[in-house]
């Protein structure tokens, strides 16, 4: 089974909408690059939130699966990475239904790559 997107990324463009009054079609193509960089480079800030919040790094100590503590700030910094991604995918204007497809066909390829069912 394939996992699926319900309505995140709909949410995501509700919110943007209506909360920060971004409204892609509504931008400047100047606008729209700024948005769009601003959102990618926050995503991949807060990917890197979450390697600092595992125990992944052996000159600081030993490592393996964190903590209960260490794994519930990693997933509130993978939370905040998510946001900002759904904003990027928002600005490009992929729907639900397209991230789905995407991601199904993403799926199917590297599992029939790597030898799968």
């Amino acid at each position: 089974m394939i996992a699926r997107f319900e309505r995140w990324l709909d949410a995501a463009a509700d919110q943007q909408t209506a909360v920060y009054n971004h409204v892609p079609s509504a931008m400047t193509d100047e606008q729209w690059a700024g948005y769009v960089q601003r959102n990618l480079h926050q995503a991949h800030v807060e990917l890197g939130e979450v390697a600092q919040e595992l125990p992944l790094r052996p000159w600081r100590g030993p490592v393996g699966r964190p903590d209960a503590e260490a794994r519930q700030r990693a997933i509130v910094e993978t939370v905040d990475a998510l946001c900002f991604i759904s904003n990027y995918l928002f600005a490009l204007g992929v729907t639900d239904e397209e991230l789905n497809e995407a991601y199904a066909k993403k799926v199917r390829y590297t599992t029939e790559r790597d030898g799968g069912a």
